[in-house]
C-alpha cells in the first residue's frame, strides 16, 4: 500500500499536464513563426520551458543575436528548453551539434541561410 502511495505523488499532477500543454503549445507556434523567418535580423517569437511554461531567460531577439550568445548564454537556453547538457567544457563538435540542435529547437534552419 506504501509503495502505491508513493507512486501516487510522483504522478504529474492535472495541474502540471496542463502547464506542459501549454508549454507545448506556445513553443510549436513559435517553431511554426520562427520558421517562416527570412533574414537574421528578423525577430524570433520566444520559447517556454516546457516543463514550467516559464520564459526562457535570455531568449534571443533574433537569430543575429542568437549566433552572438557566447557558449555559458547557449547552454543556458538549450537546458531551459529541456535539451541535453553536453557539459560546461565541451570540445567543438560537440558545441557545434548542440549549436545546430538548439537552433532546431527554435524553429530555425540547422545553418543560417
Amino acid at each position: 500500500m506504501r509503495s502505491e502511495l508513493e507512486q501516487l505523488d510522483l504522478q504529474p499532477t492535472f495541474a502540471q499536464l496542463q502547464q506542459q500543454l501549454t508549454a507545448f503549445n506556445h513553443n510549436m507556434t513559435a517553431c511554426i513563426v520562427n520558421a517562416s523567418l527570412r533574414n537574421d535580423t528578423d525577430e524570433l517569437a520566444p520559447l517556454v520551458n516546457p516543463q514550467t511554461n516559464a520564459p526562457v531567460m535570455n531568449f534571443p531577439v533574433n537569430s543575429a543575436a542568437l549566433s552572438g550568445l557566447s557558449w555559458p548564454q547557449k547552454r543556458a537556453i538549450g537546458i531551459s528548453l529541456a535539451m541535453n547538457d553536453p557539459g560546461v567544457n565541451p570540445n567543438a563538435a560537440a558545441k557545434s551539434t548542440f549549436f545546430t540542435q538548439l537552433r532546431v529547437k527554435i524553429g530555425l534552419r540547422p545553418r543560417p541561410a
